[in-house]
This record gives C-alpha cells, sequence and structure tokens, in this order.
C-alpha cells in the first residue's frame, strides 16, 4: 500500500489521539479525519446521513463492530482474536507473518452524521476529503503513467467519488481505498450470531486487498 499523500502542500497534518463522534460542522469532520491518519491509526471514515433510509439500516451493523460509533466493541474485538473465520492471530501465525494486530483490534470509526445527503459531498469538509481521496487513487503505483506522471483523467467524477453511505479504509496511517454501498451487503444475511459485513473488513484492513470502484 501507498504511504499517504497530502493534497495540497500547503496542508499540515497535527496529530490525534481519541477517536469521537464530531458535533456538527463543515471542516471539523475533514480535520479529525487528516489527524488519525497523521497519528498511523487503523480506522474507517464512514461518510453517512440522517437522511438516507440506506445509511440508517447501516448504522445497525456498525454498532455491533463499533461502540457508540467510536471504539471497538467487545463483539467485534471476540470475532477478531477467537473466531473461526476472521481470528487475526491465528491468520497470522499460520502465515508466517510478524504483525502486531493490536491496531487491527482496536480500529476505530469515525462516522460522520450530516443532515443532508445531497451536500456531504459539496460542503468544505467534504470538497477536501475528496480531493484527497483523488489524490491517493491517482498517486496509486497502477495508476500511474508509463511516464510515472499522475493520471490527469482520473477525477472524483470517474471514481464515484459521490454518495452515501461512504467508507474509507486506512490501515496504520495508510489509505487501502474507498467503498460506496451498504456496508457488508454483498455478503448478504449470514448466519445467526454472525457478522458477515466483516468480510469487507477482513479482505481491506487485514489482507490488504482491493479494487478501485469505477477503475
Amino acid at each position: 500500500m501507498k504511504k499517504i499523500l497530502s493534497v495540497l502542500s500547503s496542508l499540515t497534518i497535527v496529530g490525534a489521539t481519541v477517536a469521537t463522534v464530531i458535533a456538527c460542522s463543515t471542516t471539523d469532520y475533514f480535520k479529525d479525519f487528516e489527524k488519525k491518519v497523521n497519528n498511523d491509526e487503523t480506522f474507517i471514515m464512514a461518510v453517512s446521513s440522517s437522511e438516507c433510509p440506506n445509511c440508517q439500516i447501516n448504522d445497525l451493523t456498525l454498532d455491533l463492530m463499533y461502540d457508540n460509533k467510536s471504539s471497538s466493541s467487545e463483539v467485534f474485538k471476540d470475532e477478531l482474536t477467537s473466531g473461526s473465520k476472521y481470528n487475526v492471530k491465528e491468520y497470522y501465525n499460520s502465515n508466517g507473518i510478524d504483525e502486531d494486530i493490536d491496531h487491527i483490534v482496536n480500529s476505530t470509526l469515525l462516522y460522520t452524521g450530516s443532515n443532508d445527503e445531497n451536500d456531504v459531498w459539496s460542503d468544505s469538509w467534504g470538497e477536501e476529503l475528496g480531493d484527497w481521496i483523488l489524490n491517493q487513487e491517482r498517486n496509486r503505483e497502477e495508476n500511474l503513467l508509463e511516464d510515472g506522471k499522475v493520471d490527469q483523467s482520473i477525477t472524483k467524477s470517474t471514481l464515484g467519488i459521490d454518495g452515501v453511505p461512504f467508507f474509507i479504509y486506512i490501515r496504520k496511517g495508510e489509505y487501502v481505498g474507498f467503498e460506496k454501498g451498504a456496508f457488508g451487503s454483498e455478503q448478504g444475511g449470514g448466519e445467526e450470531g454472525k457478522v458477515p459485513f466483516l468480510d469487507a473488513f477482513w479482505e481491506h484492513i487485514v489482507l490488504g486487498q482491493w479494487i478501485t470502484p469505477g477503475r
């Protein structure tokens, strides 16, 4: 994965320590996102809206993973440390990978509860976040032109950086990718007591596998 690149040289990233749900503001969402990135945290940023029906259904699944839409829940930690399918200790040991799993088990959620789903990406924080994602995607090694230059034909529009719910995955301060639509919807219902939406977390955060939507 490619180390985080700044959107603009004038942006200064400052440290952060605790993930919290931020009061309604047009700038704080992106500022807190930057702080967590600079702090080398592992987290998911969920761009959501109180006006979005799919987002409300999605909230229920996120609550199983993150208490108060912030820190890892005990259910989530149990799945990652003792579950048969998502056991990170077992995965790393069996594959001979020397990995500090604390950052995965204790990952956090940055949840943006905007009131108007149509204005999320036109707000100043949404524009900054969209520019940041665009910069990361343009600078992926596989997206660079043969001469190593950035492909300017890659835009927020071609990438589909719009709408809610929208999820951005960050692993130890490094950009993994983004995903649109209800979290874990591709996995379906699953067995009772299981959390099939963890498939997306496992694939992106643990395995680091990604195919950028729209590319």
